[in-house]
C-alpha cells in the first residue's frame, strides 16, 4: 500500500529525481518486514514527496514514522542542504556504515572493523565450549556444523576480504588444536582437513571457497536473468545495458562489481547453455539495411551463441533468410 501511494506522488509530481541509476528499473523503496529504506536523488523535491507519502500513509493506515528510529544519510556532496532537509523530515541524521539486519550498509568494499561483530560472535561461541572437555571428534564437529555456519550469511551479502578470511580460520584453527589448553601446534594444514573425508580431510568447510561459491550464485541469478530479483534487475538496468555478462570490461565499476566480475572465470567451465528442446531451433532475426543484427528481446547475445556452436557434436547453423536455424544431430547433456 505505501508503494502505490508513492508511485501515485510520483506520477503527479514529474520533478522527483530517482537515486543514481536508479530510473531505468523505478526502484525508490525497500521494504522488509516493518523496516523501510527509501532513497532518492538530494533534491527538495524528492525528498518532498517522500514526506506527502509518508503522511499520508499515515492518515490512511494510523500507521506514523518514529521519528527516533529514523534516520536521513546524505552524500557529501548534499551536505549544505542537510538542515532543511533534516527540518522537513523531522529525522536525524545518519552515517554509513549503518547496521540493518545484523550487516552493515556500505557504498563500498567491507572494511575489517565493520566485520568485528561476526568475529567477536564466534569468540563468545567457543568461549562458551572452552570449559567444556571435549575430544578433538567433538571439536571437529562443532566447527563443522556450528561456527563454521555462523559466517554463511556473511559470505551470502559480501564478498569477504581475505584477511577476514585469515581470521575467521585462524580462531578455528586455535579451538581445534588446542582446546582448552594454552599452548598447542597444528599438525595438519588447514586446506588439507577441508578437503572430503575420502580425500584425507575431515569435510570443513573453507570459508574462502563458500564464500565464492555465493557469490557465483548471484551471478548465476544475472546469467539466467531472474527479473524477479530487484538487484538483478538493477545490474541488467544499470550496469549491463546492452552488454553481456560474459563480455562487459571487469575494469569499470565498484569495487564489489569488479570482484564479482572476475568471478566468470570460475563460473565459466561449469555454464552449459541448451539450445532448444527439439531437433532445431530458430532465433529470430532483424534485418536493417543489409546488416546482420541480434534482436534485442532474447536473453542470448551473439558471443554466446557463438561460443556455444562448436561444442555440438554435428551441428551446423544456416540463414534461411528469415531466421538463424541451427540443427544438431543428438542432444548436449545439460549440467
Amino acid at each position: 500500500m505505501m508503494h502505490l501511494v508513492f508511485l501515485q506522488i510520483i506520477e503527479q509530481n514529474r520533478r522527483f529525481q530517482f537515486h543514481w541509476k536508479c530510473e531505468a528499473s523505478n526502484i525508490f523503496q525497500l521494504d522488509f518486514a516493518d523496516d523501510v529504506i527509501l532513497f532518492s536523488r538530494a533534491a527538495v523535491d524528492s525528498i518532498r514527496v517522500f514526506k506527502d507519502g509518508l503522511d499520508r500513509f499515515g492518515d490512511w493506515s494510523g500507521l506514523q514514522l518514529n521519528a527516533q528510529k529514523g534516520h536521513l544519510i546524505l552524500s557529501r556532496a548534499a551536505q549544505g542542504m542537510k538542515e532543511e532537509l533534516l527540518t522537513m523530515l523531522e529525522l536525524q541524521e545518519g552515517q554509513l556504515p549503518m547496521r540493518y539486519l545484523g550487516l552493515s550498509l556500505i557504498s563500498s568494499r567491507l572494511p575489517i572493523p565493520d566485520c568485528l561483530p561476526l568475529l567477536n560472535k564466534i569468540e563468545s561461541r567457543i568461549a562458551g565450549w572452552e570449559g567444556l572437555a571435549l575430544s578433538y571428534a567433538g571439536r571437529v564437529q562443532i566447527i563443522k556444523f556450528v561456527l563454521s555456519s555462523l559466517s554463511i550469511y556473511w559470505s551470502s551479502t559480501f564478498i569477504l576480504l581475505k584477511r577476514v578470511i585469515n581470521e575467521i580460520e585462524k580462531r578455528l584453527r586455535k579451538f581445534l588444536w588446542k582446546g582448552t589448553r594454552s599452548s598447542g601446534y597444528a599438525k595438519v594444514a588447514w586446506r588439507e582437513l577441508c578437503k572430503p573425508k575420502d580425500e584425507g580431510g575431515q569435510g570443513l568447510k573453507d570459508i574462502g571457497t563458500i564464500n565464492r561459491a555465493l557469490m557465483c550464485k548471484k551471478l548465476c541469478d544475472v546469467i539466467r536473468c531472474d527479473r524477479t530479483s530487484i538487484s538483478v534487475e538493477w545490474l541488467h538496468q544499470g550496469r549491463l545495458r546492452d552488454s553481456s555478462i560474459w563480455t562487459i570490461s571487469e575494469n569499470r565499476g565498484s569495487w564489489c562489481w569488479k570482484k564479482l566480475i572476475r568471478l566468470r572465470a570460475w563460473l565459466r567451465p561449469e555454464v552449459v547453455y541448451h539450445i532448444g528442446l527439439q531437433e532445431s531451433s530458430r532465433l529470430w532475426a532483424v534485418i536493417h539495411e543489409g546488416q546482420w543484427q541480434w534482436p534485442s528481446i532474447t536473453d542470448f547475445k551473439c558471443l554466446e551463441i557463438l561460443q556455444v556452436l562448436p561444442v555440438i557434436h554435428g551441428g551446423k547453423a544456416c540463414y534461411d533468410g528469415q531466421a538463424m536455424v541451427i540443427t544438431f544431430r543428438r542432444m548436449r547433456p545439460m549440467y
